[in-house]
């Protein structure tokens, strides 16, 4: 292991806030996203309403996080200072969120 790792390792577990991003669209892009999952329910009264935007969610948490991972690592300060992991976890309690949910914890660094 060479001593680069460790420093990677570290920077990578360091969370970020959503405030102090520089890169504007990445700062737009969490807030998006963090807005979706935390009020992803709050509307829809039908099951499979629910089933539908859960899998939309689900690919869309996939697919953005997989193209920036750091996605993983932001913490917001409209949400409780959570991050997406904990805002999926205590927002999306339907089955059909699991794989989101899986998919971010495989993705944090510091799980």
């Amino acid at each position: 292991m060479n001593s680069n790792s460790g420093e990677e390792k570290s920077k990578m577990e360091t969370p970020l806030v959503d405030h102090e991003l520089e890169d504007t669209e990445l700062h737009l892009q969490f807030d998006k996203l963090m807005d979706d999952v935390y009020n992803n329910m709050w509307s829809i009264r039908k099951q499979d309403e629910i089933k539908a935007s859960c899998e939309d969610l689900n690919e869309r948490i996939h697919l953005e996080v997989s193209a920036k991972p750091i996605l993983v690592k932001i913490v917001s300060k409209n949400h409780l200072n959570w991050s997406l992991l904990m805002t999926a976890c205590e927002k999306l309690k339907h089955e059909w969120s699991c794989p989101a949910i899986k998919f971010l914890i495989e993705m944090n660094p510091s799980v």
